[in-house]
């Protein structure tokens, strides 16, 4: 399995491409996997949940082949749990694989799941992936954000 990886900026692309034999085969994000939160109420018992996608191609990849898109932690708040920041201000927050959020997007390690494995379609394939900001947080106002990185394997 080669490793392509492509950086995030706050949940920007890059198309990296290997030559195989004559041919050429990639994975590649369409778009840029993105959740945008909105605005978060620290006096809310409710979580703020939102959602998004991510859209990728692979091309010239053998129809049998699997790929796994894996997420970067980011930084962390400990506890498997990712952080947006603000300055030296913290927001726990995690990525999900489900609508449920009980599945935490992640590389396969400390209770983490990878997108995967999953034989691409062709053309472009898109991805849900969902987020949450965990209720009841003292935080100053502020914008928050945090820079994952995905990985495509295959």
């Amino acid at each position: 399995m080669n490793r392509r990886l492509l950086a995030l900026a706050t949940l920007t692309t890059a198309t990296l491409l290997a030559t195989s034999a004559n041919a050429i085969t990639y994975c590649a994000f369409v778009d840029t996997p993105q959740i945008a939160f909105g605005q978060y109420d620290v006096f809310s018992d409710v979580p703020l949940d939102a959602a998004g996608t991510f859209s990728y191609e692979c091309v010239g990849i053998d129809q049998n082949d699997l790929i796994v898109v894996e997420l970067s932690m980011g930084a962390g708040s400990g506890n498997g749990m990712r952080a947006m920041s603000n300055g030296p201000h913290s927001l726990a927050y995690n990525v999900y694989l489900d609508a449920a959020r009980t599945i935490v997007w992640g590389d396969g390690s400390n209770g983490t799941s990878a997108y995967g494995p999953v034989k691409p379609n062709p053309g472009t394939n898109t991805v849900w992936i969902y987020g949450r900001i965990f209720a009841r947080q003292n935080v100053t106002v502020g914008t928050y954000s945090d820079t994952l990185t995905v990985t495509i394997v295959y």
